[in-house]
């Protein structure tokens, strides 16, 4: 059995290329199902890692994942991840969608910032152009209630290997309720993140999505939002090579 989280890619080279590296399903205490799956994620340094991620498997086969019921070494990796970007773990429901999903993860802050999203792959970071978009909304940021998303665009990323995409939603809201995230790649790759959000609450997050794309092509990507005020969405496409 796998017991880290994560491991370093020299232990496996055979399986470099492997979509999903180990995936088992585990009796739960309760009458749930639990899936544990290791996978390949870019690291944030370069090469790859190795990440386990312990799922709730729904009736219709999309996976749920919650950061209290990670490992602690997968609890780890979580954290580091949101706190290079200025925020913490996403503590609600995420749902992931897809024959080519691999995994995902949300990142959270009570402040707007200057996020951005971008692709990881191997050693570096690629930022969106999105400046554009960004400044034309500009007078969103000054209103009472909004929602902002920013899907990745114009980016390449490879086929055959899993790869990493990153989308942006900004939010205040003045109404408490629930607050949803959705980044969608070709329809069948999806990562759903559900919060609590408190009244007048403003907002970052950053939702992420692990996926595999076997051809070169060009590749839609979306990203959904809502909250009690309303929804927005945003489009862009990732090209493969």
């Amino acid at each position: 059995m796998v017991r880290l989280a994560i491991l370093a890619l020299v232990l496996l080279p055979s399986l470099s290329a492997a979509q999903v590296v180990d995936e088992r399903e585990v009796s739960a205490p309760t009458t749930e199902t639990l899936v544990e799956r290791v996978s390949y994620w870019p690291g944030s340094k370069g090469g790859k890692v190795l990440v386990k991620q312990v799922f709730i498997k729904n009736p219709d086969g999309s996976l749920i994942y919650r950061y209290n019921r990670q490992p602690v070494e997968t609890q780890q990796f979580h954290r580091a991840y949101c706190r290079a970007r200025g925020a913490e773990p996403s503590r609600g429901d995420g749902i992931l969608r897809g024959p080519d999903a691999i995994g995902g993860l949300s990142c959270s802050a009570t402040d707007p910032g200057n996020g951005q999203s971008g692709v990881v792959v191997g050693s570096k970071t690629e930022p969106m152009a999105q400046s554009e978009r960004r400044s034309s909304q500009g007078d969103l940021l000054r209103a009472a209630e909004y929602v902002i998303t920013v899907a990745p665009d114009g980016l390449y990323v490879p086929a055959n290997q899993n790869f990493q995409l990153e989308g942006d939603v900004l939010y205040s809201s003045a109404r408490a309720g629930q607050i949803s995230s959705t980044i969608l790649v070709d329809s069948r790759c999806s990562y759903e993140q559900s919060d609590p959000v408190a009244a007048n609450a403003a907002g970052r997050i950053e939702v992420s999505v692990t996926c595999i794309v076997y051809e070169k092509r060009k590749v839609p990507t979306r990203i959904n939002a809502c909250i009690p005020y309303g929804c927005s969405s945003d489009e862009g496409s990732v090209t493969t090579y």
